[in-house]
């Protein structure tokens, strides 16, 4: 039987940090009330209110290129959205309170997204990858990479690029003493499923770029996601045949060497990699989620103390951390799998009726992760944000997806603290389960019943159980939806079963009423 009704996912978001402070002068400030925006003075962190206020960002993020958001202490937050046809909108502000609108620049680029900002020579330098034109005679996807450069955030300036051969991805992008770093890999022309190689790159203007050798790259499958500075250090987080590695350069993106982090086994994942002045953290996913921070510039690691619940609970993919105003972010799709954690259905089955759901979580050291109650934002799920940052003043921007519309920022004061959460529900059911060799008499056994193809067979240790009343029945692969009141999650009922007599079980729910027998068979029919 093929399981249906599984969750939504969700494209990780694409992660850009700022780290070293442009001159940003002129920038009008636009004070946002909840919904609109009005003109006037931006609040005093001192009496600030507590409470989310939304501004309308406008401009479309591509279908495969979300928004850039990036934050830095001296040169201010900035906002970037390039649409499908490749039209590039930004919004800036130098403390965060409010964001003023840029003049729209029409790249020419379709299917190109940016994939980081950063400050670097006095302005804003923005770099991404895309393109679609000839390919081999057809029309294919380009991977040229691209460069504008802002004095301010608000206008923008092409910038022609060499050293970079097409096609790449152009994954993250920051700036260490002067020197731009960009992270991203070789792929094949067109759309060729082999044949993809990490890189790394570097450039002192922004113009010319030279590459550099990451070590295991070329020995297979491979690619570099997020870059960070760390001190004086670079970390940059990537894969090789699909298991994740960290390499670390002490010379400015000159030459990297591998990390050993015995966290990093075949088969994880990084989700993302993100780095304060305090520390830095990772966030993977193998047998187990886990969020992984070190506070001496990636040299050693250790496991979160309070985690991302990712590492504890069904998530869809590794969380997506960030880091902006001197604390860390990540926003993770959860996600309670039924048929993984049935003992949580039984404690609560609204839960396992949820959707997956985005949510955000807030850390000031990487070590300790709460979440971050982002109801007040309005629109979406409970206020679904695809990342936030701190901002240079002390407070918080959170960005909601970007529509046809385009987008919306939403900001916390600088003073009040960030509202929280609750914590996700963790308290599960010890289940009672039916021993290989079948029932015991008159023990009454947690038995989830999958019901996409009916209620025909149960399925109890290694014996197979057929339906012997001919009451109500529910097959939502059908259409058959069970009464409101049944326990039913995800297609399944969670429901007891009892052996009454040597060949009858009964099938109750929570409060005992039986609403189907069972006598046992010898096998059971495939689902239709």
């Amino acid at each position: 039987m093929e399981r249906t009704g599984r969750p939504r996912r969700r494209t990780p978001v694409r992660r850009a940090r700022v780290l070293a402070p442009p001159v940003l002068t002129g920038l009008l400030l636009v004070l946002t009330a909840c919904g609109d925006a009005t003109s006037g003075p931006p609040d005093d962190s001192a009496t600030a209110v507590a409470g989310w206020t939304r501004q309308a960002v406008s401009g479309t993020a591509g279908s495969d290129h979300p928004a850039v958001l990036v934050s830095d202490d001296a040169a201010g937050v900035l906002v970037a959205l390039v649409s499908d046809d490749g039209v590039l909108q930004s919004h800036a502000s130098p403390d965060g309170r409010a964001l003023v609108e840029g003049e729209p620049l029409r790249t020419g680029l379709e299917a190109f997204g940016l994939s980081g900002a950063t400050a670097h020579d006095g302005s804003w330098f923005a770099m991404g990858s895309g393109g679609i034109g000839q390919v081999d005679g057809d029309e294919g996807y380009l991977g040229e990479p691209h460069a504008f450069r802002s004095p301010d955030g608000l206008s923008w300036t092409p910038v022609e690029l060499s050293g970079i051969d097409a096609p790449v991805d152009v994954n993250g992008l920051v700036a260490l003493d002067g020197t731009l770093v960009a992270s991203g890999g070789h792929r094949p022309a067109g759309s060729g499923s082999e044949g993809f190689r990490a890189a790394v790159w570097t450039s002192p203007d922004g113009a010319t770029w030279t590459e550099a050798e990451l070590p295991g790259a070329a020995t297979g499958e491979s690619s570099a996601a997020d870059v960070v500075v760390t001190g004086d250090r670079l970390l940059v987080a990537g894969s090789v045949d699909r298991s994740a590695v960290l390499w670390a350069s002490e010379d400015a993106g000159a030459t990297w060497s591998t990390l050993g982090v015995p966290a990093l086994r075949p088969g994880t994942t990084i989700g993302g990699l993100a780095a304060t002045e305090a520390a830095v953290v990772l966030s993977v996913q193998g047998a187990g989620a886990a969020v992984l921070r070190s506070t001496d510039q990636g040299r050693t690691w250790a496991e979160a103390a309070r985690p991302l619940p990712a590492a504890s609970q069904e998530a869809d993919f590794p969380a997506d951390v960030q880091a902006g105003g001197g604390r860390f972010f990540a926003s993770t799709s959860v996600y309670r799998d039924a048929f993984s954690t049935p003992g949580l259905c039984y404690a609560s089955i609204e839960v396992c009726r949820q959707d997956s759901v985005v949510t955000l979580w807030t850390s000031e050291d990487g070590d300790r992760w709460s979440r971050v109650d982002t109801s007040g934002v309005g629109g979406g799920e409970d206020g679904e944000v695809d990342r936030a940052v701190g901002t240079p003043d002390g407070g918080v921007l959170a960005l909601q997806a970007a529509t046809a519309d385009g987008a919306v920022v939403s900001a916390w004061p600088a003073g009040p603290p960030l509202p929280m959460g609750e914590e996700p529900l963790t308290e599960t059911v010890d289940l009672v389960t039916v021993p290989r060799a079948g029932p015991e008499p008159g023990v009454r056994y947690h038995a989830p019943l999958y019901v996409h193809c009916g209620m025909d067979h149960l399925f109890l240790g290694d014996s197979v159980w057929r339906r012997t009343d001919d009451g109500a029945g529910v097959e939502t692969g059908g259409g058959d939806e069970p009464p409101a009141d049944w326990p039913v999650a995800q297609q399944t009922v969670f429901g007891y079963a009892t052996l009454v007599e040597p060949d009858v079980v009964e099938y109750s729910l929570e409060d005992g009423e039986v609403v189907a027998t069972y006598a046992p068979v010898a096998r059971a029919p495939g689902c239709d």
